[in-house]
């Protein structure tokens, strides 16, 4: 195929850098750190097309050993196809990333351990 035939083709999916952010998106203030499942709203920091974001997420574990922090598509239901996190050690710092698929209206579900004393989210990019 020429370079002409494949600059007609589009990509079915776009990877949209969010750049050098100074700040984390939500902070410990956002979250309800209570091992129940909550709503996170995206849609100040993404477009409404957005499919996925690639997260980062900074914990810091200060009072038990075995916590975890989940984060799944709102309206999903069960706790298998989530992106999962465990803490196995006490006065910790941990940051891990990856993706989560959106909701249509750009919402995340998270479950987060009550143990966790600070808990930072950062959009990094976005799939559109």
């Amino acid at each position: 195929m020429s370079p002409n035939q494949l600059a007609r083709f589009k990509p079915i999916l776009s990877l949209i850098d969010r750049g050098d952010t100074n700040a984390p998106d939500f902070d410990t203030t956002y979250f309800t750190r209570d091992s129940a499942w909550h709503e996170l709203d995206l849609s100040g920091q993404i477009p409404a097309e957005a499919k996925f974001i690639y997260f980062s997420l900074y914990l810091v574990n200060t009072i038990v050993t075995q916590a975890r922090a989940r984060l799944r598509p709102h309206g999903n239901t069960n706790a298998y196809n989530v992106v999962e996190f465990w803490a196995s050690r006490t006065n910790s710092n941990f940051s891990i990333s990856g993706l989560v698929a959106l909701s249509p209206d750009c919402k995340i579900d998270y479950n987060i351990h009550s143990s966790f004393t600070t808990v930072e989210l950062t959009v990094c990019s976005y799939v559109i």
